[in-house]
């Protein structure tokens, strides 16, 4: 499962294309529907993982993308903090609405600590969330709008930055999104989970100098597709009795 998960998520390989990297370098045959069945197990089982995604920063970029959900047009909305360079949420909705950007920034401000920057584009959605959260007393943001593609105000001159952190973010998205077509909503929120999983974990950032933006002990001297076999052995102790889950949240 790690070298499937090494190959499909990371390399960004088809299901097909794994099948046949596996029986030919490995001697693995599998199908590409169990491939596909494996990815979409392996994202629950990794999905408490992303719990472990805090920030401090006190800031958040949101936008979102086109995807295709069965035939039709969905999206992935995604919350990432320019600073900590982590991706803080990613949701896929059917609906580009008001009622999914709350989602997002709900989920995001339950990984943040002081959350009270938000930078978005103009979409009226995210002034419609912000109005919400005030009212339900979940949060107080200062939004800064940074408005089209061009720096025409100082607003958008002075955080310009901070949208295209998010956008370079989507732009890894989509890659790994494109080669799904259009999916079922099970398998595109499967898609997102591992994405973000890797994105956090796994990937390194010259930004950071080479590392992850969340570095788990246990990972430092895996490589590889071991990485992700070391990730799916702690998801597996998360799922064990409520004193274990405590004695490995302090140890990570």
């Amino acid at each position: 499962m790690g070298l499937v998960l090494s190959l499909y998520v990371e390399m960004g390989l088809f299901s097909r294309e794994t099948s046949f990297f596996l029986k030919t370098f490995w001697g693995i045959e599998l199908s590409h529907q169990t491939i596909l069945n494996w990815i979409i197990s392996s994202s629950f089982l990794l999905y408490p993982l992303l719990d472990k995604v805090n920030s401090s920063s006190g800031q958040i970029s949101v936008d979102e993308t086109y995807i295709r959900l069965e035939g039709a047009w969905g999206y992935l909305f995604l919350g990432f903090d320019p600073l900590e360079r982590k991706l803080i949420s990613a949701n896929v909705s059917r609906r580009r609405d008001t009622r999914a950007a709350l989602a997002l920034l709900v989920d995001a401000i339950s990984r943040c600590e002081d959350l009270s920057l938000l930078f978005t584009d103009g979409n009226p959605i995210y002034q419609l969330a912000t109005q919400l959260l005030g009212l339900e007393e979940m949060a107080n943001l200062e939004h800064i709008i940074i408005k089209g593609i061009k720096n025409e105000d100082p607003i958008s001159q002075a955080f310009r930055d901070k949208k295209q952190a998010v956008e370079r973010v989507i732009r890894t998205f989509k890659r790994g999104f494109k080669r799904l077509g259009s999916c079922s909503e099970k398998m595109a929120i499967s898609q997102a989970t591992l994405l973000a999983i890797w994105y956090n974990l796994l990937r390194p950032h010259r930004a950071l100098g080479g590392k992850s933006p969340v570095r788990i002990p246990e990972l430092e001297e895996a490589e590889g597709h071991a990485r992700w076999c070391r990730l799916l052995e702690i998801a597996t102790r998360l799922q064990t009795p409520m004193e274990n889950k405590i004695e490995l949240a302090e140890a990570l």
